[in-house]
């Protein structure tokens, strides 16, 4: 959970997605069309995107098909 928080820090949006999810890329535009600017991290696109999906999950104690947006330490689920 140390390296989600370092990640999630003081952003005030941030969306743990994959690349070939349609799901996740359309909460992304979604949200951006709102005028928002998340920080988006592309699990399978980073060298330690698989422990950081582990960790999600680990840490929300479920199995993370879908991916937390986290919002001031609040998460809300694509």
């Amino acid at each position: 959970m140390d390296t989600i928080n370092k990640l999630v820090g003081s952003r005030p949006l941030v969306i743990f997605s994959k690349s070939n999810c349609c799901i996740s890329h359309t909460i992304v535009t979604l949200i951006c069309s709102f005028g928002a600017n998340p920080t988006v991290y592309e699990l399978d696109e980073l060298p330690n995107g698989e422990q950081l999906q582990q960790a999600l999950e680990a840490a929300l104690g479920q199995r993370a098909n879908l991916f937390p947006c986290f919002k001031k330490a609040k998460a809300i689920w694509v």
